[in-house]
Order: structure tokens, then C-alpha cells, then sequence
């Protein structure tokens, strides 16, 4: 039976077995000890806290504990991806040596996310041995953001490591394949079709998916008389990020960091913003440039001070530092957009980029509903990464009218201000 269970595990197969727990094979409790496990999931490489949670989720961390002279044990339990630590008490294992104990999560459809070295003991009758795990995930998720996407493409299809996810168009597109190992290694390949099903847009890029380590390639999404940069960064364990901009020759690259995309507020009509945050220890006196979905505005040359915020509004909003004289310039959408700084000192460089998911989403962005509130993002960070994963927002708490009595709206944000 041990050498069915691990080949079983091995090939990552859902395997089902008769617990004895409650008094294995005949012993008496007499002849039965217990173990007590500890499993954590391992941190991030890149972050100094735990991610709220993994773009693969999981449900159930699950114990198994054999040996040749007794009956397998299997035990269940909940365990929540918010939560990266918790206990488990085994009781009524045989008392014995070489008994060993494996650890693993896994989804609801019964696929293993993180596994453990397994731990060999002995049991001592009537004594409780403890035993710490360190869970490290064996899969992860690939999310493709997809925006400005011309209306001759009538769906979009992301294949990777043999997992394929596929959508119709819209402008603003999220594609989320799961479950991908870690350590495939494949072409990430990107195509949009047309009514006829011909393919007319196609990138493919080489990519090592790893769940732990931050990777970064790129490629192009191209058509035969344009093109646009397709780039993709891992900077989470368990998720890769694939964006690209289908209908312009527009690049996405390299984030500065220069300034911060820092709160959103596109969930109230007529009142949107968006704010930027200087991370830097000196001033920014710099031309400005604020694209959604690929079409620009600019702002001429503005300053905002060290650790300062500036906040590109809709229309003339008490707490806006400048707005466009034509509102619907700055008209965000309730499904999602893709936002862009530039600056123009060097040839449009890209100081941060946000493509964010509105309402029921796949990618943990905080969904609004119809609530009047901003998204904020949880920490004033410098890394211009940390603002592309939905996990790291938050839906506002506070009035705007608590720092702006003049609003009278019922709507939630901090513009200008820092925390939620």
C-alpha cells in the first residue's frame, strides 16, 4: 500500500483511502501515541510579509501517515489561504518506529498545490510528537491582461504547459490559466481570432514558470502591419503577469518607479481619479502623461514633493491637483482599465503601470459592487510591481467628506492622503 500511495502522490492523482484514525488496525490506546503537526506555507522570496493569498487557491491541508506494519492514516482539515499557519492533532497512531508523515494542500477538485519533505519517527505509546512543515507550492497561475483590443478580434486565447484558457472580446480582457507545476517549461503563446476563427494577432514566449522566483521575459503580440511589446513578470510566488496593448505599436516596458499609481477611483460616475505617489526622497518636476487603455493625456510639466501625493481627477474636484477640460477625458470603467505614467524626458518612459479588474474578478481585486469607493492600494511601497497584483488593493473606508467637508457625496476615498 506505500508504494501505491507514493506513486500516486508522485504523479499528482487524487488518491482515496479508509482512515482508520479512530482505532487503527485493533491497537488499544494503550499501544497508540499521537502527533501533533505544524505546517506553514513558505514566505515569498521578494516581500517581507506573507501574500493575502496565492493566485492558485487551496482549501484542505491533508496528513497522511503510514508504515509497513500498520494501516494508512489519512486526516483532512480546513485551511484557508489567508491563513499561512496552523495546527493539526493526530490521536490513535500505532505506537511503532519508522512511521511517516506527509503533508500536502490541495483544491476542492482534489489538485495538490504545496508539499513538504515527508518526516519519519517513532511513536511512543501515550506520548504526542510534534512535527513542523514547511509547505512550498508546486503550482501557480498565469494571468493575461489584455487591453485596447481592436473589434476585428472576436476571442483571445492563452495556452501554456498544455492548460489553455480562452474569452470573447472585450476591451479590456482577463485571462487566468491555474494549476500550471512549477518548473514548466513552455511557450507561452497568445492568439486572437477573428469571426472565421482565423488567427490574426500571435506572440509566443518562452517562459521557465517558477512559483517562488521573480522571472521576467518578453516578446511581441503582433499583426502583420503593427505590433506591441508583450511583457511578463513574476513577482509573486504562484503568479505570473502576461500584459500586452493588442491595438497600438505602444510598449509596455520597464517600470521606473519614479511615481506610484497608489488609489483608483473608478466606481463613481462623474467623480473619477486617479492618484500618484512620489516614493522618492526628492522632488519630481517632470512632464506627465496618463494613458487608459493605450490613449494618452498630458499634463504638462508638474511637481509633486518627496513622499507626496498628486491626484489627476475627472472635473474640478476639491482634492484634485488637475483634471482635463473635457470630463469624459478621465471617464474610468466599472470593469476595468489599463493605466499607464509616463514621462517624456526620456522618449515616453513608463514610470508605473496598473491594469486593474473591476467588479467579480478572478484576480483578487477588491470587488465594489455598487459601493461609491475607491480602490487603495495597502502599502506605499517603492517597488512599481507591487501595484500590478489585485491582492495588494483594498476597497476604501474612509469618507472623502472626513478630509473634504465640501463633499457631500457618499463617497469613500483618501485622495492626497495615505491609509484606507
Amino acid at each position: 500500500m506505500k508504494k501505491q500511495w507514493l506513486a500516486g502522490f508522485a504523479a499528482g492523482i487524487a488518491v482515496v483511502f479508509v482512515s482508520c484514525a479512530n482505532n487503527p488496525s485493533g491497537y488499544a490506546k494503550s499501544k497508540t501515541g499521537s502527533a501533533e503537526i505544524w505546517a506553514s506555507v513558505v514566505k515569498p522570496q521578494s516581500q517581507s510579509v506573507l501574500a493575502k493569498g496565492l493566485a492558485t487557491t487551496w482549501d484542505s491541508l491533508v496528513i497522511v501517515v503510514y508504515a509497513a506494519d500498520m494501516d494508512t492514516i489519512l486526516v483532512s482539515a480546513k485551511f484557508s489561504p489567508s491563513d499561512p499557519y496552523m495546527s493539526q492533532v493526530i490521536d490513535n497512531v500505532p505506537a511503532g518506529s519508522k512511521r511517516t508523515f506527509t503533508v500536502y494542500t490541495k483544491t476542492k477538485d482534489n489538485l495538490i498545490i504545496h508539499t513538504a519533505a515527508a518526516r519519519t519517527v517513532d511513536i511512543q505509546p501515550s506520548v504526542k510528537a510534534e512535527l513542523d512543515f514547511n509547505l512550498v507550492p508546486t503550482k501557480g497561475s498565469i494571468y493575461v491582461d489584455l487591453s485596447n483590443i481592436p473589434t476585428s478580434v472576436k476571442q483571445l486565447c492563452a495556452e501554456f504547459g498544455g492548460f489553455t484558457a480562452c474569452d470573447t472580446r472585450s476591451t479590456k480582457l482577463y485571462l487566468s490559466i491555474d494549476d500550471i507545476p512549477d518548473k514548466t517549461s513552455d511557450s507561452l503563446v497568445l492568439t486572437g481570432t477573428d469571426s472565421s476563427g482565423t488567427v490574426i494577432y500571435r506572440s509566443a514566449l518562452w517562459l521557465v514558470f517558477s512559483v517562488l522566483k521573480d522571472t521576467s521575459v518578453s516578446g511581441q503580440f503582433y499583426r502583420v502591419t503593427t505590433g506591441a511589446t508583450v511583457s511578463v513578470s513574476a513577482q509573486m510566488p504562484a503568479t505570473t503577469v502576461v500584459s500586452g496593448n493588442v491595438g497600438s505599436q505602444q510598449t509596455i516596458a520597464f517600470e521606473t518607479g519614479r511615481l506610484i499609481i497608489s488609489e483608483i477611483m473608478y466606481n463613481a460616475n462623474d467623480s473619477e481619479y486617479v492618484e500618484i505617489y512620489n516614493p522618492q526622497a526628492e522632488q519630481y518636476n517632470d512632464s506627465l502623461i496618463l494613458a487608459i487603455d493605450g490613449t494618452c493625456r498630458s499634463y504638462g510639466v508638474v511637481s509633486i514633493a518627496p513622499k507626496a501625493f498628486f491626484v489627476v481627477g475627472r472635473r474640478s474636484l476639491p482634492w484634485a491637483d488637475t483634471y482635463n477640460s473635457v470630463s469624459s477625458a478621465l471617464d474610468l470603467s466599472s470593469t476595468g482599465n489599463w493605466l499607464c505614467l509616463k514621462s517624456r524626458t526620456a522618449g515616453d518612459t513608463v514610470l508605473d503601470w496598473v491594469a486593474f479588474a473591476g467588479g467579480s474578478n478572478s484576480q483578487e481585486w477588491p470587488n465594489l459592487g455598487t459601493a461609491k469607493k475607491s480602490i487603495v492600494l495597502d502599502s506605499l511601497v517603492s517597488d512599481p510591481t507591487y501595484n500590478n497584483y489585485g491582492r495588494n488593493w483594498a476597497a476604501a473606508q474612509t469618507l472623502i467628506s472626513q478630509l473634504y467637508p465640501s463633499a457631500t457625496t457618499g463617497q469613500y476615498g483618501t485622495p492626497r492622503s495615505a491609509g484606507l
